[in-house]
């Protein structure tokens, strides 16, 4: 999705929507023991309503995004949004895997009422309705349900706060491959390709492929390998040569230049396929869940910062309710504000101000909030390091020298001009484009911040030795270069004065408040510490649903309290 500028308000589609609080009961039959006569008891449904608004939420959808995974033919659309319900339902519970689904459709009160009278569905009934909804279609009802606790007013278009965290995956811990492992086990396969197809020219007495040539530093043909490897059989056959194997046998030079070609060529279309299910963005993947990347997680049951297959689970939290959730394979949240605004776009969700702590704090998302006249409320990475004396000692930044407007020029702790030499374009890993100035001081030469240039293993042994360290502005050989983004300033300067606005604190406490408290919940209330599937696809599905059941109960938990259309914690006194 390309996002330009924010277009003009839509009418919600769920407007004048009310959530049903209404209490139902259900009719529950008993066989009798020693074949006595069956008793029947209607009992109100337990969880405080859970799934009567469940029920109400579900009914209201559109899920023709959902039903597009069926045959029009056979059983009718109302069995899966029946199985929609149960789905919702079993999370609100605390009930995650099929089999939990299952048993909860025969036993539980809630579950025997949304059933309707219908037979519970067994377990890979309810797996291949969650995979249908992996399609598009659980995410879709998330949107869906935000718009109707917009409509009735339980949230508001104010603010939203984003955060993230680390989710484990279902995939084994140790099925990691590295991409350092994988670089350095090709280049010496590549190596040994070369020399191997030369050889093979040899014996063939052909002259060898360029690739092939010594000091050759070109892309290696998997389809040269295997025909020299073709070749070489052949001259075999046309020779008389027997290809033999086993103890006390001599393989001939041919036979076993062929074997090894044969063996490059799996070993180098094996590496490469790892680097292929990389990508260009991550340094790992787990083998029992491509999908997934090596992370460091705060759980660390081993305590020897180890990594863990998982994936970066971000939330959008508006009003205490989940209204955006995304998975991403970086390790990083800088990159994972782009796709959560794309997201809430897509369900016609357009927020006056967006708050995120300092881990989303790049130009990027200051460029991007500023084109969709959202105001940035992103916390500085270094406003607490700027706080602390060591800061101001460190002459050598940016922000501790003096800026003058009018000659465009920085002054340094010595009292020289730093003077703008020109501009040149950079480009991030995710494709942003941003121009960098280049400013180079008139003149190093007798400055007392001046330090000599670091020998061989120097650097090393200054940090052994802590101790207050002397003030450096720059160790470089001639005069002090740096490089700056203007337009980088100029936004995480505005949005550094929004957050120490009055405002800012009001929102940088709801933002703990509120997004920290639905990963709490998320993680401890609910016991959601990993994934139960496989695959990005299936992964954001199983959030997805728990978004949803979180939704319902927190609604029944305001209503309990008497919060309801509450939007933001006050400050206290």
């Amino acid at each position: 999705m390309v996002l330009e500028t924010k277009p003009p308000a839509a009418a919600n589609p769920f407007e004048g929507f009310k959530p049903n609080f209404g209490r139902k009961t259900v009719t529950i039959t008993f066989e009798g023991e020693d074949g006595g006569q069956p008793t029947s008891h209607t009992i109100p449904l337990p969880g405080e309503g859970a799934a009567e608004l469940v029920g109400h939420f579900v009914d209201s959808m559109d899920i023709s995004k959902y039903l597009e995974r069926f045959s029009r033919f056979g059983r009718s659309p109302t069995g899966q949004r029946m199985m929609l319900k149960i789905l919702v339902y079993a999370n609100t519970q605390g009930v995650r895997s099929t089999r939990g689904a299952e048993r909860l459709c025969k036993t539980g009160a809630g579950a025997i009422w949304l059933l309707g009278g219908e037979r519970a569905p067994d377990h890979s009934t309810i797996s291949r309705h969650r995979a249908a909804l992996a399609e598009g279609g659980a995410m879709d009802a998330l949107g869906q349900q935000a718009k109707m606790l917009l409509a009735c007013e339980e949230i508001t278009l104010g603010e939203v706060f984003q955060d993230g965290t680390k989710l484990e995956s279902f995939a084994g811990r140790y099925t990691f491959v590295w991409r350092g492992s994988v670089e350095k086990y090709l280049g010496k396969a590549l190596a040994k390709a070369r020399a191997s197809a030369a050889e093979a020219s040899i014996l063939l007495g052909q002259a060898p492929e360029s690739w092939a040539a010594e000091g050759s530093t070109g892309e290696v043909p998997l389809a040269g390998l295997a025909s020299l490897a073709i070749s070489l059989r052949g001259r075999m056959a046309f020779c008389g040569v027997e290809a033999v194997a086993g103890k006390g046998k001599r393989k001939s030079d041919m036979q076993r230049a062929a074997e090894g070609l044969e063996a490059l060529v799996l070993a180098i279309g094996r590496y490469r396929g790892h680097l292929g299910v990389m990508g260009e963005g991550r340094n790992s993947y787990s083998k029992t869940d491509p999908d997934a990347t090596f992370m460091r997680m705060k759980d660390d049951h081993m305590r020897n910062g180890q990594l863990k297959p998982a994936y970066n689970l971000q939330f959008a939290v508006a009003s205490e309710y989940i209204v955006g959730a995304t998975l991403s394979q970086d390790r990083n949240d800088m990159a994972t504000l782009r796709p959560m605004i794309e997201l809430l776009a897509s369900f016609d969700l357009w927020f006056e101000r967006y708050v995120a702590d300092s881990g989303y704090d790049s130009e990027e998302n200051f460029e991007l909030l500023e084109i969709m006249a959202i105001a940035a409320f992103i916390t500085p990475s270094d406003r607490e390091a700027r706080k602390k004396k060591s800061f101001k000692n460190k002459v050598s930044r940016r922000e501790n020298m003096a800026y003058d407007e009018a000659s465009d020029t920085c002054t340094c702790a010595n009292g020289k001009a730093l003077h703008f030499t020109g501009t040149k374009k950079r480009k991030s890993r995710t494709g942003y484009v941003s121009e960098v100035s280049t400013c180079r001081c008139e003149s190093c030469e007798g400055c007392p911040y001046k330090g000599e240039p670091y020998t061989k293993g120097e650097k090393a042994k200054v940090a052994e030795k802590g101790g207050p360290k002397p003030i450096i502005c720059s160790r470089a050989k001639g005069d002090k270069v740096m490089e700056v983004s203007k337009r980088y300033i100029v936004l995480r300067e505005r949005s550094r004065l929004q957050v120490e606005s009055c405002e800012g604190a009001l929102l940088r406490v709801n933002r703990s408040i509120q997004s920290e408290g639905a990963f709490s919940a998320f993680k401890c209330a609910f016991g959601f510490n990993r994934l139960f599937t496989k695959g990005l696809e299936l992964a954001l599905c199983e959030v997805a649903l728990q978004c949803l059941a979180m939704n319902v109960m927190k609604l029944l938990s305001k209503k309990k309290r008497g919060k309801l259309g509450s939007h933001l914690h006050p400050l206290k006194e």
